[in-house]
């Protein structure tokens, strides 16, 4: 009864022994390389097995300079509405360079878009999520495009989410906003064709 009382409590620590060596692993890649260190638990909180391919996560942040930022909130902010600009695959061939485009209606900026204007406001940096240490074979063309809008229709600012996510965490909060997600929520609209 002993011994395994002992097991037990060995394999928790011999877990967390591996799992911090795949965390360091990782940290380490992603820094040599410019990039933010994310725990896949603050990216999916829900689950974040989908943030880790072989016990290692392979996301990162790549900072969206401070002033790019600067213009796309204030952009958010003096919207009265936003477009999107949808570029998707072609086909469903992964080697296909070949892709389409649509452009939404352009809807109002109501309240909740307005919210995430002002929470996204408070995070200290923007992420564009990019690979650490990880392969990726083919072509994908899933970006959007986010157009905010004065009242004749001109243009203010975008922001352009790329095939991966832009993250942020606003103060406060433990995980990060998937953005893409949130303003396509926030608008009404669906990211699906």
């Amino acid at each position: 009864m002993k011994i395994r009382t002992l097991l037990l409590s060995i394999i928790p620590f011999t877990l967390s022994c591996c799992s911090f060596i795949q965390w360091q692993t990782y940290k380490e890649a992603a820094l040599a390389e410019g990039y933010v260190p994310i725990p896949p638990e603050e990216l999916y909180p829900d689950d974040p097995e989908q943030g880790v391919f072989n016990g290692i996560p392979y996301l990162a942040g790549e900072i969206i300079e401070s002033q790019k930022r600067a213009e796309i909130l204030k952009a958010m902010q003096q919207a009265v509405q936003v477009r999107i600009i949808q570029t998707r695959a072609a086909t469903s061939d992964i080697w296909s360079p070949e892709r389409k485009e649509r452009e939404l209606p352009a809807v109002p900026m109501n309240d909740a878009l307005r919210t995430l204007a002002q929470r996204w406001a408070t995070a200290p940096e923007w992420l564009q999520l990019t690979f650490v240490n990880f392969d990726v074979a083919g072509v994908f063309h899933t970006n959007d495009c986010f157009c905010f809008l004065d009242e004749q229709g001109n243009e203010l600012g975008r922001l352009h989410i790329h095939t991966l996510d832009t993250v942020c965490k606003p103060e406060g909060q433990k995980h990060y906003d998937d953005m893409r997600e949130m303003l396509y929520k926030a608008a009404g609209c669906s990211p699906q064709w």
